[in-house]
Order: structure tokens, then C-alpha cells, then sequence
């Protein structure tokens, strides 16, 4: 079985926060699922944020 979703994550690197938005590709085999690989996605300025908040991204994840 496979399965898309949308993955998003925050990291932190040399004192700088980041963020990770990608539409992955997962598979699952006897009772596991495995990350297949994932489309990097963009989001606008304008576009709602990724991370859930109901924010305008520029103004939650895209400082």
C-alpha cells in the first residue's frame, strides 16, 4: 500500500530556525511504513502557513 502526505518540520541551524515542506511518499510493508521520498513544496507569502497555526505564512514560519 502506498500512502501521500504532507510533511512539515521545524529545525533549528547555527541560530537560525527553518522549516521543511514537502508532499512524502511513504509505502507500508508488513505492518511498517517506509519514506519513499518527497517533492519539496514553497509557500507563498500570502499562502496560509503549513505548520497549522491559521496564520499567513509570512507573518508564523516564514520570518
Amino acid at each position: 500500500m502506498k500512502r501521500s502526505s504532507l510533511f512539515y518540520a521545524r529545525y533549528r541551524e547555527k541560530q537560525q530556525t527553518s522549516a521543511i515542506y514537502e508532499r512524502s511518499r511513504f509505502i507500508r510493508e508488513e505492518q511498517h511504513w517506509y519514506y519513499i521520498d518527497g517533492v519539496h513544496l514553497q509557500a507563498g507569502r500570502n499562502d496560509p502557513c503549513p505548520c497549522g497555526s491559521g496564520k499567513k505564512f509570512k507573518k508564523c514560519c516564514g520570518l
